[in-house]
């Protein structure tokens, strides 16, 4: 056959007909790569060009099937480049945290503890990400405190929240997220975390020095979640009030049944009704693992709140420090 063929093509037949017909994978590559630069995908693998030429083009030699595959195709590459570029950064930035972290991205995938003090938006974004994606299912110890504010700095904790609601950290147990400045949509991913039982293994949570977290925590709690296993809260400085303490101590107090330390010191909104309501908790016997309660210094004015106060708690065999 070789000998016609040449005959055929020095008569001035085509020469894409015979390369159709012999039907090579050679020539089909061939003509893959050849069409992948005239439409401006010369990064895809052979085996992927060959599919959209086959099934997207009847006639991948015609001239007009060629020019409609690359007019298609450098709109599809114009429509991905977006895409590809946010792709890119989140590399970027992933490898930036590994450096921040000293660990390659193998040892960080095997890591029980993640500290970041302090770190950049792109940093605590791009510890979400990996998280989210299951490449953090061994953390037991995670610490994300102090982000430093960049632009669009408040959203930097979102990819770490949806982690957590889809329980993509299955051993955590102990989360220090003090002193971040944290978004609406964080707060809602934590709460659905509590709801769903995704944080049931948490013995710490921190969240001191935060914006609205400890408000959704003690809405979940009232709602019904349940966080058996914590035995450390840490809302110190976290905006509360009155409200939340019985949010928090009454409605959700189920849900805290193995507390045995809270911290609620430096939260100026919180007034001697608050202690009138924790010593109701006291009395009544729940929080029954509670040893330390932590309350605002500014407390206690009122010489009938602190006595009610330090009388629940020294029946309990409770320590009530005024922070």
């Amino acid at each position: 056959r070789a000998p016609a063929a040449r005959k055929r093509v020095a008569r001035g037949s085509d020469p894409g007909e015979e390369t159709r017909g012999c039907g090579s994978a050679a020539g089909r590559g061939g003509t893959a790569a050849t069409m992948s630069h005239a439409a401006g995908l010369p990064w895809l693998p052979d085996d992927l060009l060959l599919l959209l030429l086959d099934r997207w083009v009847a006639d991948p030699m015609a001239p007009s099937s060629a020019a409609a595959l690359a007019s298609a195709t450098a709109d599809l590459h114009r429509l991905l480049l977006p895409a590809t570029s946010k792709l890119k950064q989140a590399r970027l930035d992933f490898l930036a945290l590994c450096q921040l972290l000293r660990k390659t991205p193998a040892n960080l995938s095997l890591a029980k503890s993640v500290c970041l003090v302090e770190a950049t938006s792109s940093n605590a974004a791009a510890l979400g990400r990996a998280a989210a994606h299951g490449n953090l299912r061994n953390i037991e110890l995670l610490t994300v405190s102090d982000t430093r504010a960049m632009a669009g700095g408040e959203d930097a904790l979102e990819p770490l929240g949806q982690a957590l609601a889809i329980g993509a950290l299955p051993r955590l147990q102990h989360l220090n997220l003090s002193g971040n400045l944290l978004s609406g949509g964080f707060c809602k991913t934590l709460e659905a975390a509590c709801e769903t039982g995704a944080l049931s293994s948490l013995i710490g949570l921190n969240l001191s020095r935060t914006t609205r977290a400890a408000a959704a925590l003690a809405q979940a709690l009232a709602g019904g979640a349940r966080l058996a296993c914590m035995k450390q809260l840490y809302l110190a400085d976290a905006g509360i009030d009155d409200a939340q303490v019985e949010n928090l101590c009454t409605r959700g107090v189920g849900g805290l049944g193995g507390l045995q330390e809270l911290y609620l010191c430096n939260n100026v909104a919180i007034t001697d009704n608050s202690l009138y309501v924790l010593s109701a908790v006291l009395d009544r016997g729940a929080l029954p693992e509670l040893q330390r309660l932590y309350v605002p210094k500014a407390l206690g004015e009122a010489r009938e709140a602190r006595s009610a106060i330090c009388a629940a708690a020294a029946e309990r065999g409770v320590r009530v420090l005024f922070r």
